[in-house]
């Protein structure tokens, strides 16, 4: 009896190639930080070390009373006080009358920001 043969199957295709290692993203180049804003401090505080050092009004005697000062524009950097002596907090443990407040922290007798 005839037979019907059918033509052999065709092979499988060849597995495809693993996918090329990844890559890692290359770093990107981080943005430019904002410009700083002019250094600039209100009277009758004073900066003076070409800047480097801000100091109350007739240092080192007493300053005046009511007095206030707000310097601006200082660039990060680390803080050394040469001197810090204002009158002591209060009983409760708060600065309510001289102070001074640097990134949101006051200080004030003779505890002063350090670093």
């Amino acid at each position: 009896p005839p037979s019907s043969l059918s033509p052999p199957a065709p092979p499988p295709p060849p597995p495809s190639p693993p996918p090329p290692p990844s890559t890692p993203p290359s770093p990107s180049t981080p943005p430019p930080p904002p410009p700083r804003m002019p250094l600039s401090i209100t009277e009758p505080c004073s900066l003076t070390d070409g800047g480097s050092c801000a100091t109350s009004s007739n240092y080192p005697g007493d300053y005046g009373s009511d007095e206030e000062c707000t310097i601006k524009g200082v660039p990060p950097a680390g803080l050394e006080v040469v001197a810090f002596d204002v009158e002591p907090d209060d009983t409760d443990g708060g600065c309510s009358h001289d102070y001074l407040t640097v990134n949101g922290v006051k200080y004030c007798g003779t505890s002063g920001p350090q670093g």
